[in-house]
């Protein structure tokens, strides 16, 4: 999947549930005649279990809407089966304590 559709993906995963757009250096604007990609299922956000790369920051899936998420900045966490998430904002953090497998299903 390439860079423009996971941002893509992001930003309307985030405009359904009222997330901020994420910050990012997407492309202007992308090439008009990339084909179509099906979406990946969603993974559960747990924090990346390989180290990252030396000068690189790990980060994190929002599980409700997918965003990438900075652990040391996260607006919020949820512990759910001795996973520990984060979350975008408030918001995501109360969607995901109301209905777990809602988000994890995926």
């Amino acid at each position: 999947m390439t860079r423009w559709t996971l941002l893509l993906s992001a930003l309307l995963s985030a405009a359904l549930v009222g997330c901020p757009a994420p910050s990012g250096d997407a492309p202007a604007a992308g090439p008009a005649s990339a084909p179509a990609e099906a979406a990946a299922p969603a993974e559960p956000a747990a924090v990346a279990e390989e180290p990252a790369p030396v000068g690189a920051q790990a980060t994190a899936k929002d599980p409700v809407c997918n965003m990438d998420v900075d652990p040391a900045k996260a607006a919020g966490t949820n512990v759910h089966e001795g996973v520990t998430y984060y979350f975008c904002g408030t918001h995501c953090v109360e969607a995901f304590a109301k209905d777990p497998a809602k988000y994890l299903a995926e």
